[in-house]
């Protein structure tokens, strides 16, 4: 069955709740999601869009995210909690990644961390956003240099 409420309009959200089912143009997020798709946009903290309390979003800059295409970065995303590790990798400026584990579901808070490079001794951004679904997710939000 799916976890979702779809609607022929309104936001989409870009979770998934169980591993292979879409979402589709889900207006409501009833249960955590097994994964999120981001993708890398570049850009600031300041260009942040999204539904989300205030108080449960942190972005911060420490270095700039060119928009420039060839530019690629090293993304580490956990969960704030214990530190589970849904992506650590190099990503392209428009390129897309998932955050998921495999052995369960995304979540309250999760963190995104953005480098240089895999060396990881020059942080560019952090950022930390709900993701339990009690706080909706929608595809055109935008974390910090992340959508």
């Amino acid at each position: 069955t799916k976890h979702c409420n779809t609607t022929s309009s309104g936001p989409t959200n870009p979770v998934q709740t169980t591993p292979g089912l879409s979402c589709g143009n889900a207006t409501v997020c009833l249960e955590r999601p097994a994964q999120l798709s981001m993708k890398l946009i570049g850009g600031d903290c300041s260009q942040s869009t999204d539904g989300q309390d205030i108080q449960t979003l942190f972005c911060e800059d420490y270095g700039t995210i060119s928009t420039g295409m060839n530019n690629q970065y090293y993304i580490v995303a956990t969960d704030i909690q214990i530190g589970m590790q849904y992506y650590r990798g190099y990503v392209r400026l428009d390129e897309k990644f998932v955050l998921r584990n495999a052995n369960t579901l995304v979540t309250a808070n999760t963190n995104v961390t953005i480098y240089r490079s895999d060396q990881t001794d020059e942080l560019l951004q952090t950022m930390v956003f709900h993701t339990s679904c009690s706080e909706n997710l929608y595809l055109n939000d935008i974390f910090g240099s992340i959508q």
